[in-house]
């Protein structure tokens, strides 16, 4: 003992294969083996032997030898040996090992062998350890893998058999079924000879596992046909017999579950037949009533088809009245509008600056800018961006000596900072407004004389918030032909967001897109003031109007 003990201790493989092979010397000679075995459970060889099979590695000799030691004191006829090997925790220990060892090995039956025997003798406090420790599903996993005339086979069967027998509790027998043993046990009971050993084991464990008061359990072998195999092993083996006894114990239990599920069909259909009856009952008064229903539903249908054809013609008559004004009106109108089939379009996009606050935003309202413009038939010239004080008027210059003879229309989009009649250069110096707007009049741009200018300035005017006070009013007259749209009244400021940029450009992109089609340019207008104003901030747009006609954009 105490040479098993240092060979763990010294986790010496060789050692402990030897000093195992000791133990199983001593336990098997002799007429006194289970006295030997009791001495050496009294001399904490259990206790060891458990300690150098979780030491061992697996699969080794060394673990071999102390599994077959094992073996030993658990075949012993005494209960307390099988009782030290539970509570020393070897179950887990033999399970691990029966899962890595080869199937079909003289391993692979040692360790089933062990559990078997463990499980066997009159001890019910050891067959509920094994089977919280998880044997059930280990045994079944082996078993699955198992050849049915091997001794793995029989010590596996045996150990189930045993877990399963009558004096256990229902849910030993439960797990079982839970755990996939009774697939197991018929595939072995399929394939072993009739009147074999372990044939004769799965007959008595299906018998135990069909007793009791679960017919879930009976349900489930007759669903994987338990009966026919039962059978035939009935047949083929000696009248009186164990093996027939067995087999027919486990054929009278799965009888008596058809019975009642015969029994249970015979009442289910009894009642779906009387539930069938009163159905048809219940529909007949039904059909009856739809019949009088039907009947009134037809005579109010042609009722109504006849006001329905008298409200048609009236509606058709309405329609086409409708539609004759909306054509009057329309051709009234484009004929008071401008002619427009091609724009010319400038944006200044002023948003980095020296001394005052970055623009959020301004890339969203270029973009959106430029998509809208070329959907409503404007031709972006040029996106300038971050134009000094004094650049300002120069660049509007350059764009008011142009030739615009192929456009009818030219809009000029001031985004920057600002304040009353000034627009902000990046390095905060401001130009004036007027001093732009003068550039684009008939005697400066005669290319542009009698066609509309339209000026979108995004800017502040000032440093009041909409909410403090009520709305300034607006700038007054310059010149025919002139539509100037501020994002706020003079002395206010312009809101913008980092993701949306400015609140005026997303709404009047927004308009343009949707109405671009039916709206002239002002009433365009007007709803993106409308929609700053009451569904996004408290800002109130702002347009100075003196176009001679409405623009109808493309």
């Amino acid at each position: 003992m105490r040479q098993l003990e240092l060979a763990v201790e010294r986790q010496n493989a060789a050692s402990i294969k030897e000093a195992a092979e000791e133990i199983v010397r001593a336990a098997r000679h002799g007429t006194d083996a289970d006295a030997r075995i009791d001495r050496l459970v009294t001399a904490r060889a259990v206790v060891a032997l458990v300690r150098a099979l979780d030491r061992a590695r697996l699969p080794s000799e060394a673990a071999d030898a102390v599994v077959g030691a094992l073996k030993n004191i658990a075949c012993s006829r005494g209960e307390a040996p099988k009782t030290v090997l539970v509570a020393s925790g070897a179950v887990p220990k033999i399970m691990q090992y029966l899962g890595v060892v080869p199937t079909g090995s003289a391993a692979a039956e040692r360790a089933c062998r062990t559990l078997w025997n463990i499980t066997l003798g009159r001890s019910r406090e050891c067959r509920e350890a094994v089977v919280r420790a998880g044997a059930v599903a280990v045994l079944v996993r082996t078993l699955n893998a198992t050849r049915a005339d091997t001794e793995v086979a029989n010590c596996a069967v045996g150990a189930l058999k045993q877990i399963a027998c009558e004096d256990n509790s229902e849910e030993h027998k439960d797990r079982l079924v839970h755990d996939g043993a009774l697939a197991a046990l018929l595939r072995i009971l399929q394939a072993a000879e009739p009147g074999s050993k372990v044939a004769e084991k799965v007959a008595r464990t299906l018998w135990h596992i069909a007793m009791g008061p679960s017919d879930a359990r009976r349900h489930a072998l007759l669903r994987m046909n338990a009966k026919v195999l039962l059978t035939r092993m009935q047949g083929g083996v000696r009248a009186g017999s164990e093996a027939e006894k067995c087999a027919s114990g486990a054929l009278h239990e799965l009888g008596r579950a058809e019975q009642g599920a015969n029994a249970q069909a015979e009442r289910e259909s009894a009642r779906v037949l009387a539930a069938e009856r009163a159905k048809r009952e219940a529909e007949s008064k039904a059909q009856a009533e739809k019949a009088r229903a039907e009947a009134a539903e037809r005579a109010k249908r042609e009722a109504e088809s006849k006001a329905q054809a008298e409200r048609a013609r009236a509606e058709a008559a309405e329609k086409a009245r409708r539609e004759a004004d909306r054509a009057q009106s329309s051709k009234r109108g484009r004929s008071e509008a401008y002619t427009f089939r091609k724009g010319a379009a400038v944006i200044m996009n002023n948003w980095k600056f020296d001394r005052l606050d970055d623009l959020m935003g301004h890339d969203v309202d270029a973009k959106s800018l430029k998509e809208t413009l070329a959907l409503v038939g404007f031709t972006v010239l040029e996106v300038a961006e971050n134009l000094k004080g004094e650049e300002i008027v120069p660049f509007a210059r350059g764009y008011a000596m142009r030739d615009y003879e192929e456009f009818d229309a030219l809009m000029f989009v001031l985004l920057s900072h600002g304040y009353t009649g000034t627009v902000s250069g990046v390095d905060s110096k401001a130009a004036a407004l007027d001093d732009i707007f003068s550039l684009f009049r008939p005697n400066v741009c005669p290319s542009l004389a009698n066609k509309p200018k339209i000026f979108i300035v995004d800017a502040c005017r000032g440093g009041i918030r909409d909410e403090e006070i009520p709305v300034a009013k607006g700038l007054p007259a310059a010149s025919a032909d002139f539509l100037i749209a501020y994002a706020s009244p003079e002395g206010y400021v312009s809101w913008s967001n980092s993701s949306s940029g400015s609140y005026f450009i997303a709404s009047l992109c927004k308009v343009m897109k949707e109405q671009h089609q039916s709206d002239h340019l002002g009433d365009m207008l007007t709803t993106a003031k409308r929609m700053v104003n009451q569904e996004r901030m408290p800002q109130a747009p702002e347009t100075v109007d003196r176009l001679q006609k409405k623009l109808y954009l493309l």
